[in-house]
């Protein structure tokens, strides 16, 4: 049985080659991006699922309700790691986690320093008994337990040791003006699979470098916990909190634990987390059109499917007069499908395997690399291609199998139901699939474009950015003296944190007038001419000057903040709040005003701003460079033989700012690509669709096209004809697109505060370039019918 259906379904797919191998392609097209998007989404649903104790694993989540919007954070103060472990016996392990990521150091052996961009944990000892980490040399129960030990991944090892052994030799960090003296005691793999918790470099923490920031003050550490197996998270929360209230009765936090299977999809929303984040928004949106692109390849084998059944009436009619049974006759036609979607899977995992690396420059992750033991892939590419075959031939088979022999072999009229509707309803899905693409990847480009071109009140060009998170130069104002003797050069200043950063300080600040009246408020600390040098307009009141009150007293507000604090003719008045350096309340001197600028992305509006002059205990980690036109490399050279000469020959750092804000919205960008890729994919595979149906339409349009030839008909006529069964189909299809577009856009646009208007006219080039593309690919074998000489296609009947 299953042989002779076997065979069968060889010789239909042999009788129709075009539409095979179109069908052939299209699914495998289809079925690909569905195996990537399977690929992707299991990817992002098992990271931290290698911790051993991962049930077991939380992190102490910190929420002030002060802070409106930007609530949560990861970050904790120094004490509480060590006083849950003290007072509840629910916490078996705690650990404080001090991370640099993105922050590169200097690190050497006995060489010279070379600048290191890996990432650091700083951790207690019970780091390595809440997390698994796979531990290749050393004695995995007393790894850090001197203060000055390391463990190295191993391929920092070799990186710094290369084919030696590396255990008990000594390693040298630099950062925060520190030279640290450390001995490898230990060499740690990857953790299998996906996590987030892979560090380069783990050392221990030590209180003594942080002893102001050990108390109740700051918040700037991650809290880890391993909790017993049986712990009560909502009664451990409301302990928590009650603690809380007990060691900072004047805090107004709240606590709660977040698991680590939550750490990678669900926290977005918080702040301070130095491990890595899931975007849900486009595990969503890959997933959606990996869906859609499968459903276009079903579509286009379906209608190439009931185009053709009006030549497989007569085999249907006599299988059912020799005694075919419905149920017989389904399962034939099923078979053929499940057979043609089983062609196309070796295909699409050819498609799979070179595309891969394509997809993950697009996400920044890789996938995985063998599918051997990879159960949930593999079920689920088996079940994707059974589905397939299903979908595809469910319709057909239904529709074949309830014809009845004598409509088929005596009226010859064997309609049941309107195969031709059915048709142009799929048509005009895959149309609506499209424009939908079409007009959402423009709008999402368009508010790109308008966010990177939108100007945020101080010059992006011409802006160069230098690093100095390890505060290397000891003398910046030799720095800027010699730097500005260039002539491409203009200014130079330098503050402790980059505005356009996405890590921000807020601190609450009133009036004198209304000292109960907290409003949350950004704070940075810049050098004199550091307002010059991003070209900050001064709305009132002067800039920083040289003079030590401003160092003490004096601050700078931009107009939302005057407005947030509800102050009138602001310069002159005073304000009270405290410093992420000084965590005492103090009065400061308002001594001008600046107009708004925009500090991070246009996700969000412009926040209440304040600009503390920079005094010498404040670290100046970044310097800012105004050239007066592009760099030259005169000047880059220039730039770098000043920052060796007073850095003892270390690398530098140069960014440029509008560099900077571009990498703000990679998000969206990936986002962008996807779509863009996609939307051609799916322009490409319902192009396939519609040339194999024009193809039938053609052909089964042949006599009737060759008596009106004869009839004297023109080749215009013609085409005209074969077009205008899908005109209707492709106004409908647009008319539908419009609602379902502006719906979801407004919904994704909704996350910017600055945001662009969808044009109308974007949908007449959506209408326009769908009436083409059918238009085209519909004229292309229109043509060649038309132009065919009657005779050949009258000469039978």
């Amino acid at each position: 049985m299953i042989r002779r259906t076997i065979i069968n379904a060889f010789r239909q797919m042999m009788r129709n080659k075009i539409s095979t191998l179109i069908n052939i392609v299209g699914l495998s097209l289809g079925m690909a991006c569905s195996f990537l998007t399977l690929l992707y989404v299991i990817g992002e649903f098992s990271y931290e699922k290698n911790q051993i104790n991962r049930d077991q694993i939380f992190r102490v989540l910190t929420s002030d309700q002060n802070r409106g919007d930007m609530n949560v954070f990861a970050i904790n103060y120094g004490a509480l790691a060590s006083i849950l472990k003290e007072e509840f016996p629910e916490v078996e392990k705690a650990s404080v986690l001090e991370s640099r990521v993105n922050r590169p150091f200097y690190v050497r052996t006995d060489k010279e320093y070379n600048l290191e961009k890996g990432v650091v944990y700083e951790v207690y000892p019970d780091y390595f008994d809440i997390f698994t980490v796979p531990i290749l040399q050393g004695n995995p129960m007393h790894l850090i337990d001197d203060p000055q030990s390391i463990v190295l991944s191993k391929e920092m090892a070799f990186k710094y040791f290369g084919d030696q052994d590396p255990m008990g030799k000594s390693i040298f960090f630099q950062y925060d003006s520190e030279d640290i003296g450390l001995t490898v005691t230990g060499i740690m793999d990857k953790l299998p699979g996906k996590s987030g918790f892979n560090p380069d470099f783990i050392t221990r923490f030590d209180p003594k470098r942080y002893e102001a920031y050990m108390g109740w003050d700051f918040v700037i550490f991650e809290v880890y916990l391993r909790l017993s197996q049986n712990a009560d998270i909502p009664l451990l929360e409301k302990k928590l909190n009650d603690l809380g209230k007990k060691y900072h009765p004047e805090g107004k936090q709240l606590y709660q634990l977040q698991n680590a299977k939550d750490f990678y999809l669900e926290s977005e929303h918080i702040y301070g987390s130095h491990i890595a984040k899931g975007n849900k928004l486009s595990m969503l949106v890959f997933s959606g059109i990996g869906i859609l692109i499968l459903l276009i390849a079903c579509i286009n084998y379906i209608i190439l499917a009931t185009a053709e059944s009006t030549l497989r009436y007569k085999e249907i009619g006599i299988k059912k007069v020799v005694g075919a049974n419905r149920i017989g006759l389904i399962s034939q036609i099923q078979m053929e499908s499940l057979f043609i979607a089983l062609l196309s899977l070796p295909l699409a995992l050819i498609i799979v395997e070179r595309s891969k690396g394509l997809i993950s420059s697009f996400f920044g992750q890789e996938f995985a690399d063998s599918y051997s033991g990879n159960w949930p892939f593999i079920i689920g590419f088996i079940v994707i291609t059974l589905l397939v075959g299903s979908i595809s031939g469910s319709y057909i088979s239904l529709h074949l199998s309830r014809l009845k022999p004598i409509d088929i072999l005596v009226t010859r009229n064997p309609r049941k139901g309107n195969p031709s509707l059915l048709r142009k309803v799929l048509i005009g899905f895959q149309l609506l699939i499209f424009v939908v693409l079409f007009t959402s990847v423009t709008i999402i480009q368009k508010q790109i474009k308008y966010a990177l071109n939108l100007h945020p009140e101080f010059e992006l060009e011409n802006l160069l950015i230098i690093n100095d998170d390890q505060q290397r130069i000891s003398n910046l104002d030799v720095f800027k003296t010699e730097l500005e003797k260039h002539p491409d050069i203009e200014l130079v200043s330098s503050a402790f944190s980059n505005i356009m950063s996405r890590n921000r300080w807020s601190n609450g600040a009133s009036t004198t007038n209304e000292p109960d009246k907290s409003v949350f408020i950004e704070q940075y600390y810049v050098d004199k001419d550091y307002i010059e040098t991003l070209k900050i307009d001064i709305k009132a009141g002067r800039s920083f000057i040289t003079e030590e009150s401003d160092k003490h007293t004096g601050v700078i507000l931009n107009s939302t903040a005057v407005n947030s604090l509800n102050l009138t003719d602001p310069v002159g008045k005073t304000i009270i709040t405290k410093t992420m350096f000084d965590n005492t309340e103090k009065e400061y001197e308002i001594i001008g005003v600046t107009d708004d600028f925009i500090s991070g992305t246009v996700h969000r509006g412009i926040g209440p701003v304040l600009l503390f002059s920079r005094t010498p205990t404040v670290p100046a980690r970044h310097i800012a460079v105004r050239l007066k036109n592009q760099l030259s490399e005169s000047g880059r050279i220039h730039i770098q033989d000043v920052w060796s000469n007073l850095t003892e020959g270390k690398p530098i750092e140069l960014h440029f700012m509008d560099d900077l804000f571009q990498e703000l919205y990679k998000k969206e960008s990936t986002i962008s690509k996807i779509l863009t890729f996609f939307t051609v994919l799916a322009i490409f595979i319902s192009c396939l669709g519609l040339f194999g149906l024009s193809l039938f339409v053609a052909r089964r349009k042949n006599k009737e096209i060759g008596i009106r030839k004869v009839h004297g008909a023109q080749i215009v006529d013609i085409v005209k004809m074969i077009l205008r069964e899908f005109v209707f189909t492709v106004i409908l299809a647009n008319f539908l697109a419009l609602p379902i577009t502006l719906i979801s856009m407004r919904k994704w646009l909704s996350l910017f505060a600055y945001k662009i208007k969808p044009d109308i006219s974007l949908f007449i080039i959506a209408f326009i370039l769908s009436a083409f593309i059918v238009s085209l690919t519909l004229t292309i074998n229109a043509l060649k019918v038309a132009r065919m000489n009657p005779a050949e296609s009258l000469r039978d009947e």
